[in-house]
This record gives structure tokens, sequence and C-alpha cells, in this order.
């Protein structure tokens, strides 16, 4: 389980603050680094629950969702990457937030209080947890960016280019809620857009001829 835990810090570490080659870091981290599980539906934090942690998905997907005034949630971005972390302490901005499991989720906790004393000594606790929000921040811009600009089939689109592997890992409806649509909705641009693939293949086949 060490193995794992070193190598799931090392990918966040290098993927987010360009930190490569830090042995002694990693192995500290590590030390302080519990493996956590939740089942698929499982709420990981609700939203403005006091989490002390650190957490870097290990497999699985997490999606990040901001509740409105009435009771739903809507999505914002997913964590489905190996390393990726999804929560970081003390992000007032982002206390509003929840994270719940859309697939059994093996995910690290590293405490914060622990996590900020080991990397004073690295770097600026502070200026990693304010990349993290940056990140996320930019993630919140983008959507809503998308949303202003761009129709429901773009945004399809743009989404899988965001999440090449992740279609396949989750249900629809999660799909439908990231993009602002319903399931009906996302069935017919699927639809739509094999029908055009199809023309094309075929118009490519007759040329060829």
């Amino acid at each position: 389980m060490t193995g794992l835990k070193k190598e799931i810090i090392e990918i966040a570490l290098e993927k987010y603050l360009g930190l490569i080659s830090m042995p002694d870091l990693v192995s500290e981290l590590a030390g302080l680094a519990v493996v956590s599980e939740a089942h698929r539906k499982e709420t990981i934090r609700y939203p403005n629950e006091k989490k002390p942690y650190v957490m870097c998905i290990i497999s699985g997907v997490v999606r990040g969702y901001f509740p409105d005034d009435h009771g739903r949630c809507f999505s914002i971005f997913f964590a489905e990457q190996p390393g990726d972390p999804f929560w970081f302490p003390e992000l007032h901005t982002m206390d509003n937030c929840g994270f719940d499991a859309l697939t059994a989720v093996k995910f690290l906790m590293l405490p914060w209080e622990a996590f900020k004393n080991v990397m004073r000594r690295y770097d600026d606790p502070l200026r990693i947890r304010n990349r993290f929000l940056q990140h996320r921040v930019e993630d919140q811009f983008q959507h809503r960016l998308v949303f202003q600009i761009y129709n429901a089939t773009e945004r399809y689109l743009l989404f899988k280019k965001e999440y090449p592997d992740l279609e396949n890992r989750i249900k629809d409806e999660y799909i439908a809620d990231y993009l602002g649509i319903t399931n009906v909705s996302l069935s017919r641009i699927r639809r739509a857009l094999r029908d055009k693939a199809a023309v094309k293949t075929l118009k490519k086949e007759n040329a060829d001829d």
C-alpha cells in the first residue's frame, strides 16, 4: 500500500506543482496518507462540511457540485485521473461545494495541518492550496463560459475532449446535468452525431469507388 501512496503523491506533486524527483518529500507525505474508499453514490463531502484533509483520487470518479436554493445539485467538474486532488481545506470560495462518488472510489486523505508542516520545508503550502484553487476556479469559469457561447452539441463535444475516458464510466444523467440538458436531449445529440458520421463515411466510400 505504501508503494501505491507514493505513486499517487508523485503524480500529484508533478502534475500540479512541477515537483519532480523528491523521494524524501514523497515518503513523508505517504507516511501521513490514509487510503479511504467510497461506494457508488456515497457522499464524500457535503457542502459546507468541515473536512480537514487534502484528498486525491486513486481510482474511480468523483463529482464536484454546487447545490442551488431549491436543493438541486449542479455538476461543475469531475475528478477521475489518478493523482487529481479534489479537495483542500480552507478554500472558502469552495465551501459550498460537495463531492460524491459516481463509481466505487479509492482516494488518499492527508491531514491538512500535518501536510502543511511537511510542505513548509519544501514549498509554501498556501501557494499549493492557491494553485489548486486557481485550477478549480478556472474550471468553473470555463464551465460557465461554455454555457454562454456554445450550444448543447458543442458543449457535448467539448466534454468528450476534456474527459475522453469518462463517458462510458458514469451514468448519462450526470453527463446531461453537467451539460445543462436532459437525458433525452443527450440521446438526440448522440444520435445526430452518429448519423452525421455515417453520412460522412458513406460519402467518402462513394468518392473512393
